[in-house]
């Protein structure tokens, strides 16, 4: 919630009002203490999109959300109008997120729920349950527009290559997460070489990552060297302090190779 400067309806003026963003809604007020609102906008419709633009007149940059045939552009500084797009982008995610679950039949889960509408945490902790490729997706946005959390916990989580695979996109956008478990899963050389890349997709970005643990997961000599290279070597954008790798079906060739990297490290 927030004071932005709303863009009229009929008249294109620009009047200060206050948004708060509730449930599956965007709604604002004259005021901070006003008792009704002057307006709201459904977030709940699959048609819902968020977009950027600069206002050709008056040049302020704008967040515009079309909602069906309704519109919704507001102004601020740009700390104010990424806040709104995150959680904005969340927010929807997690909608979709209780449709898909609620159309399948299955109970949402509800550290997920938590998660997509937590704004301030630096913690979490997914710990022994069960992640589904529908849940994989909704964590993945809400990690890649969450701007505080450093600790990721997925311990023990059931996750497979194809549902990690759908969590990789927020590991190449989130760059203050320091800490990641996702030991005790059934992640291969596949979801080893998923993780490689997405910190190699994009070479100007600073990563925070310094703890990476993937004990009890079948990785392999030929995940281990991917994650060796990536995490340790090739890769001069994060600086990763302890790659946890205990447990995970590492033969010779891997050991061998993942100590001669630590070697030339140090």
């Amino acid at each position: 919630e927030g004071w932005m400067e709303k863009e009229g309806g009929l008249w294109k003026s620009w009047k200060k009002r206050w948004f708060v963003l509730k449930c599956t809604s965007i709604f604002y007020f004259e005021s901070e203490e006003s008792k009704s609102f002057k307006g709201q906008l459904s977030l709940d419709n699959e048609n819902v999109t968020i977009s950027r633009c600069i206002h050709n007149e008056s040049s302020k940059h704008l967040i515009n959300i079309v909602s069906n045939d309704k519109k919704l552009r507001f102004h601020g500084n740009d700390e104010e109008l990424n806040d709104w797009e995150n959680h904005l982008k969340r927010k929807i995610e997690c909608i979709k997120y209780l449709k898909e679950i609620r159309s399948a039949n299955l109970t949402p889960c509800p550290k997920v729920i938590l998660f997509s509408n937590d704004n301030s945490s630096n913690s979490f902790r997914f710990t022994n349950i069960f992640i589904s490729k529908i849940e994989a997706i909704c964590i993945n946005t809400s990690l890649m527009y969450h701007k505080n959390i450093k600790y990721l916990s997925l311990r023990n989580t059931k996750l497979n290559d194809d549902s990690l695979k759908l969590l990789c996109p927020s590991l190449s956008e989130n760059v203050i997460l320091e800490y990641l478990d996702l030991s005790e899963n059934f992640i291969t050389k596949i979801g080893a070489k998923d993780i490689s890349e997405a910190f190699l997709k994009d070479q100007n970005k600073i990563y925070s990552l310094k703890i990476l643990v993937l004990n009890d997961n079948p990785i392999g000599d030929e995940g281990v060297v991917l994650l060796s290279d990536t995490l340790l070597g090739l890769n001069k954008n994060i600086f990763i302090d302890s790659l946890c790798l205990n447990n995970v079906n590492l033969g010779d060739f891997g050991g061998n190779y993942f100590i001669s990297v630590i070697q030339k490290v140090i």
